[in-house]
């Protein structure tokens, strides 16, 4: 009978690591770690920001990240901006983002971000966006981004 709840309570605990939460960026969860993750202050009438930020795959499989939510948006989507006939266009990364075993992948300034639309409040320097991945397996990772402005090595 204590080897069933013993058993039961370990069941637990490893399926309640499914969805960690990672402060600092260092996740254990598939081997990611989300690093400098930053948003650009966005005052009382802005109803877009952009995140940016690394995520590195320190696992021997691949992950692909298939999605993003945050409370402070009622949208957030992957996007690339690309330089198009002179002119810089943002698109929606609909694939996901593929992340290579040991590999990494940035959103920087400029080109790959992650973009809220519909912000809940404004984005006040100091705040903390919490952000949640969603990936192709399922599991969830939650990390956080500061608003202020580029951390060194971020630009």
């Amino acid at each position: 009978m204590w080897k069933n709840a013993l058993m039961g309570g370990l069941l637990a605990s490893l399926l309640g690591t499914a969805a960690l939460a990672c402060d600092d960026g260092k996740c254990p969860i598939s081997g990611l770690h989300f690093d400098d993750g930053w948003v650009r202050a966005a005052g009382p009438a802005a109803r877009t920001a952009a995140v940016y930020g690394e995520i590195e795959n320190h696992g021997d499989h691949p992950v692909v990240l298939t999605g993003v939510t945050t409370p402070a948006a009622t949208h957030a989507q992957f996007h690339r901006s690309m330089l198009v006939d002179g002119v810089m266009r943002m698109r929606g990364v609909s694939e996901g983002i593929s992340l290579p075993p040991h590999g990494e992948f940035s959103w920087r300034p400029g080109g790959n971000h992650i973009m809220l639309m519909g912000l809940t409040a404004p984005l006040a320097e100091g705040d903390i966006v919490p952000l949640r991945f969603t990936l192709a397996d399922g599991a969830v990772l939650e990390v956080s981004a500061r608003v202020g402005e580029a951390r060194a090595g971020s630009d």
